[in-house]
């Protein structure tokens, strides 16, 4: 089945407003009885849904390969709970104080709290997992572990990461969570899978989703004189990357020494040397070029998308055209349109 005909057949799968409602009320049931203490941070994060890709994922998986209703929605449940746990802690690690246009919960909370919110989210979602098959634990073991590994590798960088280790990165802190919907619901449904190929399309996808938040952190800046916010935190952004590479070496050596003392001092940084790296990307091809390597992980993602089975086509494009539209915005002529308008 090619990926034109799994997208014309489930262009509006993903966002199939009963199921959403569906996840989200097996989720409710699972935190109902949260301890007292998180209650409150539980409820605040929970009422600001995402568009729960991850969830809807793994809920049409589990159906399409056999597995019954019940089920597939809670090890959707199951996958949506370690994946707001992740945004949780991932919003200490970056200091960020907004998701989905409401604050954090470590800026409304406090830190302590969000950091106990995440983990309460982990083993909740392991309750639901073993609920449904007792492999699914360890899976879920599996790619906590991958993906913490993934986010804990940005701060023990030397110098500003190139482009390849931008990707290592990204793909060691994403796919493992974002493959693991599919993964785990053949599991549930004691359907064989070639997970070879599921990791291949997902390590690609995984990049896709990175790249893509990078350049609208950077296209969403509208002025010369205030740098875009991965480049005042000092983190990895795709752009910034490409810059980096871009660089003669005596610059690059600049850039890699002010990024080590940025993270030694761990706060915001807004020094001449950030704002040089900021007047050096405005004026260089950078995001274009950024954009083009997004192309080219994306159709590398759908080659391995249309080598899988016929179901396993079904399942995996519903996320595909969600990935694909969003890319709407950063085509190369996009990004110069956007750039143009700055």
């Amino acid at each position: 089945m090619s990926h034109a005909k799994a997208t014309e057949s489930n262009a509006a799968g993903a966002h199939q407003k009963p199921e959403r409602d569906e996840i989200a009320r097996r989720i409710t049931e699972a935190t109902r009885n949260a301890p007292r203490s998180l209650r409150e941070a539980a409820a605040a994060h929970l009422d600001t849904k995402g568009k729960m890709l991850r969830g809807l994922t793994a809920f049409h998986a589990a159906r399409a390969f056999g597995a019954q209703s019940r089920d597939g929605l809670t090890w959707a449940a199951a996958v949506e709970l370690i994946h707001n746990a992740s945004l949780i802690h991932d919003d200490i690690c970056d200091k960020d104080h907004e998701r989905r246009g409401t604050e954090t919960i470590f800026t409304r909370y406090g830190e302590a709290i969000a950091v106990c919110l995440g983990d309460y989210f982990i083993a909740t979602s392991f309750q639901l997992a073993a609920q449904v098959h007792p492999g699914t634990v360890g899976l879920l073991a599996a790619a906590t572990a991958a993906s913490t590994g993934g986010q804990a590798a940005e701060f023990t960088l030397r110098g500003y990461p190139s482009w390849a280790q931008y990707c290592e990165i990204a793909v060691a802190k994403t796919s493992p969570l974002l493959g693991l919907p599919v993964i785990g619901a053949a599991m549930v449904a004691d359907h064989a899978l070639d997970r070879a190929s599921v990791e291949a399309y997902f390590n690609n996808a995984a990049i896709c989703f990175q790249v893509l938040n990078d350049i609208d952190n950077v296209l969403v800046t509208p002025t010369l004189s205030q740098p875009c916010s991965d480049l005042i935190h000092c983190r990895p952004n795709a752009v910034l990357a490409s810059l980096h590479d871009s660089l003669n070496e005596s610059t690059r050596d600049r850039m890699d020494q002010w990024s080590d003392a940025c993270r030694a001092n761990r706060d915001e940084h807004t020094s001449p040397d950030c704002l040089e790296w900021w007047h050096l990307l405005r004026q260089s091809h950078s995001v274009a070029h950024t954009a083009q390597r997004l192309y080219f992980h994306f159709n590398t993602a759908t080659t391995e998308l249309n080598r899988m089975s016929e179901p396993l086509q079904v399942v995996v494009a519903q996320l595909h055209t969600w990935l694909e539209s969003a890319m709407a915005n950063a085509s190369p002529v996009a990004v110069r349109r956007r750039e143009a308008r700055r």
